[in-house]
């Protein structure tokens, strides 16, 4: 007899749908379009996983070279220096520099590396990258990425000798 009942509850069940598990949250994520000039030349997109940021980026045309590499602080890309983007991400008041013994900026990102004809792609998992909330890059200006004409030697502040402004892009939040 009870078995005939566990299955007649089974049934009951199933007859008035499943059970469903709590809705999950759509991840957070950034998008920037990279412009030089007028023209788009690549993306990068970072997505919130946990403590840490994903990093997916793409960009053509570089020519054979190393390039700097940051987050910048504000969500601005007028030309032609893209000096509206204002200076590094650095919500923690670090000195620059992935090798600085007192760094690192939270916008220091490794030196790119480009081929001539070659489209240059880079997954990275950025550690302690906030991109809302309390710390968070997306605050009220928002930010940028930048490409610099030179590569980054990682350890001067402010900036690394990373040369001038090439290449920029404001994230977007996507919803």
């Amino acid at each position: 007899m009870h078995k005939f009942m566990a299955l007649g509850a089974v049934a009951m069940l199933a007859a008035c749908g499943s059970v469903s598990e709590p809705a999950k949250e759509a991840p957070v994520v950034a998008t920037a379009k990279l412009m030089r000039g007028d023209a788009e030349v690549g993306t990068v997109t970072l997505t919130q996983k946990g403590e840490n940021a994903e990093m997916s980026f793409r960009v053509e045309g570089l020519p054979t070279g190393g390039y700097g590499f940051h987050i910048h602080e504000t969500g601005k890309c007028e030309g032609p220096d893209y000096k509206s983007a204002g200076g590094h991400w650095n919500p923690a008041g670090k000195e620059h520099g992935l090798e600085n013994p007192k760094g690192a900026h939270a916008g220091d990102l490794p030196n790119l590396a480009g081929v001539d004809g070659q489209v240059t792609r880079l997954e990275r998992s950025l550690t302690g990258l906030k991109i809302t909330g309390e710390g968070g890059m997306m605050d009220a200006d928002g930010a940028a990425i930048m490409i610099h004409a030179k590569p980054d030697d990682n350890k001067t502040d402010p900036s690394g000798e990373s040369g001038d402004r090439i290449i920029c892009g404001v994230f977007e939040l996507e919803k």
